[in-house]
């Protein structure tokens, strides 16, 4: 699930800008969801340090009662989100320049002008990520599509600890501070991921660059928070090379 961001202290603002993205997510049955809408930029990066997940922020540039301008929010957003898509909205269309300065990379720029113009424009960009991010699907890249038949879900590659075979020709991803179940064989995820995920047993694809420690005579392979997967006799050593080369 991506999560969403707001930060905007107009009241009337912050409510339009729920509405017209809830509306949206809806609509597209997208794997979405607004995980704080706030005025506080404070709160907003102490919320974004607990996800390592793909995130989407949209920020108003001028927050009042704060040191924090949405500018330097977006600035502090980049030091724990390199990868997020990053909206301003605001009604100061004489500081979309400072954008640029600021190098945060974002991906629009949007003035508060009347509702059904600021649908459009935002119904614009969450296309656009949408369709970046099926791209990246497509391509294979750092990111594992799971697709339950009622919506997509995108998860990081590096936030992935190992794929499980449960029941009823399901797979579980455990990971980060997220599960998945979904439909499918371990013989074609391995088709979809790359040379990082090793298959340690009929049972277990794991993530090598995730394992924190491997114990060889109980052959349990021990991941972050405790998450832990099991290696086969037949693949425990080809594991520990993988781990150790030389």
């Amino acid at each position: 699930m991506i999560s969403i961001y707001i930060c905007e202290d107009d009241s009337v603002q912050s409510e339009n800008l729920s509405y017209i993205i809830n509306k949206k997510l809806m609509a597209d049955d997208l794997s979405m969801e607004i995980a704080l809408n706030t005025k506080q930029p404070l709160k907003l990066l102490e919320a974004i340090k607990e996800n390592t997940g793909l995130s989407v922020y949209f920020l108003d540039i001028e927050i009042e009662d704060s040191n924090i301008n949405g500018l330097m929010l977006a600035q502090k957003i980049r030091e724990y989100d390199p990868d997020g898509y990053i909206i301003f909205v605001t009604t100061h269309s004489e500081m979309s320049f400072l954008t640029f300065q600021y190098k945060v990379g974002a991906l629009d720029f949007i003035i508060k002008d009347k509702i059904q113009v600021m649908e459009s424009k935002i119904n614009d960009c969450i296309d656009t990520i949408e369709k970046r991010l099926q791209a990246k699907g497509n391509k294979q890249s750092d990111y594992f599509t799971v697709n339950d038949g009622d919506e997509l879900s995108y998860i990081a590659y590096n936030d992935i600890y190992f794929f499980e075979v449960t029941d009823n020709h399901r797979i579980l991803l455990e990971g980060n501070n997220c599960q998945v179940n979904f439909y499918g064989t371990l013989k074609d995820v391995e088709k979809r991921v790359d040379s990082r995920f090793f298959r340690s047993s009929k049972s277990f694809l794991i993530n090598t660059k995730m394992i924190c420690r491997l114990d060889p005579k109980d052959r349990i392979i021990y991941f972050p928070n405790n998450k832990t997967a099991l290696v086969s006799r037949l693949n425990l050593k080809p594991l520990q090379k993988l781990k150790n080369p030389l």
